[in-house]
């Protein structure tokens, strides 16, 4: 990724390439140091925090694990000199139970000379836990 993008750009790229299933290209625009914070309770598998490129390619591993995002919308980006935060909806099932869960989420980027050198990620972990439940 080019240093020249805004914060927002960066970020924006980096969604499609979700969309893409492209997690490469998301690690390969995190710092090596990267700290990637999932909010959640303690129990909920890929809540924490996860640090380095290893750290957030097993986190993405574990969101695979236990959902199947049916729809991902990021609708609003804000963005700054150092930071680009994000609200969007999902539609995702537990992949055990097959049980579907609907939520708003929060997500914000620090970058720091076009990489992400951390990020914090929040959903409706309550409406997550109850799909679990069998």
């Amino acid at each position: 990724m080019a240093t020249d993008k805004t914060p927002v750009q960066l970020i924006q790229e980096l969604y499609a390439a979700f969309g893409r299933g492209d997690v490469p290209c998301i690690l390969d625009a995190c710092s090596d140091d990267v700290e990637w914070t999932q909010v959640g309770p303690q129990g909920m598998d890929y809540a924490g925090t996860f640090k380095g490129k290893e750290g957030v390619g097993r986190w993405f591993g574990m969101v695979a694990a236990h959902d199947v995002i049916r729809e991902f919308e990021p609708r609003e980006f804000f963005g700054g000199d150092d930071h680009c935060t994000v609200i969007g909806w999902e539609r995702t099932a537990d992949a055990k139970t097959g049980k579907e869960f609907t939520s708003d989420w929060l997500h914000n980027f620090q970058v720091k000379h076009g990489k992400i050198t951390r990020w914090i990620g929040a959903f409706d972990s309550d409406a997550r836990a109850r799909v679990a439940q069998a």
